[in-house]
């Protein structure tokens, strides 16, 4: 194999593949595999379940297919300011001759970019990208193949609606989005895969989104991701303590609320051992807010219903606040066993009350 590619194009492909590539069972998947095609070359790296591929338009000057380590390759054309020459082992940039050899091309598994069975969804870029957006910080962390460690996409057909679930079990989120549907469907994206949807498509506006029952798709005009998803049953209490109504509601400031935050943030440091709680105490219009015995405030604040007090840990409430937009949060609290909700818009964050 040999080409002659720009610089920023190569740099472009390798920057969105090079940091999944990986497998400490197989050490060939430490390398991206480059072959050739009529117009460019196609880049491909994997972790076994993850794999990107990405077509660079250049001049091929002769065909082939090669490896070469992936993060070491992208580290080196950074530094280079020139075309480049890929060839076996080789890369050249202006006077600059670089010895790079990577793994026998053989032993790269092979890499199926298509599904059989494939059901297309009909979700808009920016909307399927914000779902996945939204709901990620509240999935669990990765765990053996654990249902809640990825987002649950559900389609409601008859709502014409598409819901994105997730929770860790302390916290959960939810985003609705409104579009023809003309498949049925229900399935968990791993969240390591999420986030490089997230990486790598956060410019895309047009995207082919496929799925079947074990494998997701995702494609712009250069790029396709190809993803196992979860195998097993997203927890249906989500989405039902989502869309539950609760009696009670408190209204309060955005800002406000996250400087209350913020400082316990910093005063934690000082109570190790503690639960980080967050107090809620209503009388009236007037809230109290307490932190053990270091941190008190009073405020006034709109209420709906009973007077009601309920702690929260107040780091899984900055989590929900970063995802919502709107200035003025109603807090809906049924009781001091049950979830509490906050709704932006299509939006809803999930936060189980805790002791103090």
């Amino acid at each position: 194999m040999k080409i002659k590619v720009r610089k920023n194009d190569l740099l472009e492909a390798l920057k969105k593949i090079s940091p999944i590539c990986g497998c400490k069972f197989q050490p060939i998947m430490s390398n991206v595999l480059i072959g050739t095609t009529k117009d460019g070359v196609v880049i491909t790296g994997s972790n076994t379940s993850i794999s990107i591929k990405s077509f660079v338009t250049c001049e091929v000057i002769e065909n082939g297919v090669t490896t070469f380590p992936a993060s070491k390759l992208t580290q080196i054309v950074e530094t280079l300011s020139d075309d480049i020459e890929l060839s076996d082992g080789l890369v050249i940039s202006g006077k600059t001759k670089i010895k790079l050899v990577g793994l026998n091309v053989l032993e790269y598994p092979p890499q199926k970019f298509e599904i059989e069975t494939q059901k297309e969804l009909n979700i808009a870029a920016d909307s399927f990208l914000k779902g996945i957006e939204k709901t990620i910080s509240t999935t669990a962390p990765l765990c053996n193949n654990n249902v809640l460690t990825g987002i649950n996409l559900v389609s409601e057909k008859d709502e014409n609606e598409i819901n994105f679930y997730s929770s860790d079990g302390n916290i959960g989120g939810g985003f609705s989005i409104k579009t023809d549907l003309s498949d049925v469907f229900n399935l968990i994206i791993p969240a390591d895969t999420a986030k490089e949807l997230l990486r790598i498509f956060n410019q895309s506006e047009n995207l082919t989104i496929c799925v079947d029952e074990i494998s997701l798709i995702v494609k712009d005009e250069t790029t396709f991701i190809k993803s196992t998803l979860i195998n097993g049953v997203f927890p249906k209490t989500i989405e039902n303590l989502l869309n539950a109504g609760r009696e009670n509601n408190i209204t309060i400031g955005k800002e406000y609320l996250n400087s209350i935050i913020k400082r316990c943030q910093i005063l934690k440091e000082n109570i190790k051992g503690e639960r980080h709680t967050l107090k809620f105490q209503t009388q009236g219009n007037r809230l109290d807010f307490s932190f053990k015995d270091v941190l008190t405030e009073t405020t006034l604040v709109e209420k709906v219903g009973d007077d009601i007090v309920i702690g929260f840990n107040f780091d899984y409430l900055s989590v929900g606040l970063k995802n919502i937009e709107t200035q003025s949060l109603k807090f809906e609290i049924k009781d001091t066993s049950y979830s509490a909700l906050i709704q932006d818009g299509d939006y809803k964050f999930l936060i189980m009350p805790c002791g103090f």
